[in-house]
């Protein structure tokens, strides 16, 4: 086709250069090489971009569009909230007469939550005697934590408000820590394993000690090096100490990176 062009364009040009000399050409000559040539070049245009057209293979153009573009579930405060355990343990008098109440708190969601908690204490009269506030970060799905909260007088109840966000400036540390406890009559020993590969950050450990069942103590302490971390694939042990003779400790274990 091409090459017809070039052959009609050619005449064309040598028509063109005639009609300047003083022999001239008949117009109807001129005008019929000219309609042929437009013509084939409209031909040529046409067999060009259709060559350049892309055809989809059927198998890829009937991908269900939810494969493609998989659809993530919405974040909904109020739903995250709902999936959010909050329980109250026990409380324990210290050696100095404070009382503790201990809380743990489970994210049940499968987002990464910031969570704030307000509580307050009130005595038998209904007065209040307490307020305590916890900013808490990088809460992984499934996470359950510890929440002592200490005051001078033995509360009668407790009245709290949570709230949640969807994790923005923290990454999930806590899914890729692992654990190991060792005891003694007087302490827990805990070693903690960052399995990721980014640096875990302000990892912190805290034990709540128990005996016959009894919350007896807590304390809790951050598991990191000079870096104010763990890095990937290392270990780092302390000790959690206990002022009571316990029979039993569980470990709450945080982080960020």
């Amino acid at each position: 086709m091409k090459k017809k062009v070039l052959s009609f364009m050619f005449a064309f040009i040598l028509i063109v250069s005639m009609t300047g000399c003083s022999s001239g050409v008949p117009q109807e000559d001129y005008d019929a090489l000219k309609s042929e040539l437009d013509s084939l070049k409209s031909q040529m245009s046409k067999e060009d971009n259709s060559s350049s057209v892309i055809s989809v293979p059927s198998s890829v153009a009937s991908v269900p569009e939810e494969q493609a573009t998989p659809d993530k579930k919405a974040f909904n405060s109020d739903e995250v909230l709902s999936q959010i355990e909050f329980t109250e343990l026990g409380s324990y008098v210290n050696i100095i007469n404070t009382t503790y109440s201990v809380f743990t708190l489970k994210n049940n969601s499968e987002f990464l939550l910031d969570i704030n908690i307000n509580i307050t204490f009130s005595d038998e009269s209904g007065g209040t005697i307490g307020a305590k506030s916890e900013d808490l970060v990088a809460i992984a799905p499934g996470q359950e934590i510890a929440l002592p909260f200490g005051n001078e007088n033995n509360p009668a109840s407790h009245s709290e408000t949570i709230s949640v966000k969807q994790s923005s400036f923290f990454g999930d540390a806590w899914s890729n820590l692992s654990w190991d406890v060792a005891t003694t009559e007087s302490k827990a020993i805990v070693t903690v394993k960052n399995n990721g590969d980014v640096p875990a950050e302000f990892v912190q450990c805290t034990a709540i000690f128990y005996y016959d069942g009894e919350i007896i103590g807590h304390t809790n302490k951050f598991c990191i090096d000079n870096d104010s971390e763990i890095k990937p694939g290392s270990s780092i042990s302390e000790e959690l100490s206990s002022y009571e003779p316990f029979t039993d400790v569980k470990i709450f274990v945080t982080g960020r990176t």
